[in-house]
């Protein structure tokens, strides 16, 4: 991928389960934890839920990227700005697809739901 624009880029960081093989964005998921080890000079990932990490269940996904014959591996993607806002909107559509199926489950509306949540505060 080659930079022309100079549009602000932001990276994202997949991670992959290496149990179950499904990947995903470090931050779209509230467990997500990412951490600059001082002195070490590398990042870790961390899944609070379950207690794993990127040196054990969880591995940093590669990407490759750079000029043109010139393909680099990296953990990091760069993307345009405009593309990471498209994709997280994407993720928080799915996730908030998915708590309405759960309260639905439970027999309970959101509407209900937010409304014993203010109660509680």
């Amino acid at each position: 991928m080659m930079y022309r624009d100079w549009t602000t880029h932001v990276p994202l960081i997949y991670v992959r389960d290496r149990e179950t093989g499904i990947e995903h964005l470090v931050g779209s998921d509230v467990h997500d934890t990412l951490e600059a080890v001082e002195g070490a000079q590398f990042l870790m990932y961390s899944n609070m839920q379950n207690c794993e990490d990127s040196t054990g269940a969880y591995r940093f996904k590669a990407v490759k990227q750079g000029y043109p014959g010139y393909g680099y591996e990296y953990i990091v993607k760069m993307v345009p700005w405009a593309e990471a806002v498209k994709l997280y909107k994407k993720i928080d559509r799915e996730y908030r697809k998915a708590w309405k199926r759960r309260l639905e489950i439970v027999g309970i509306s959101a509407k209900e739901y937010r409304k014993r949540s203010q109660e509680d505060d």
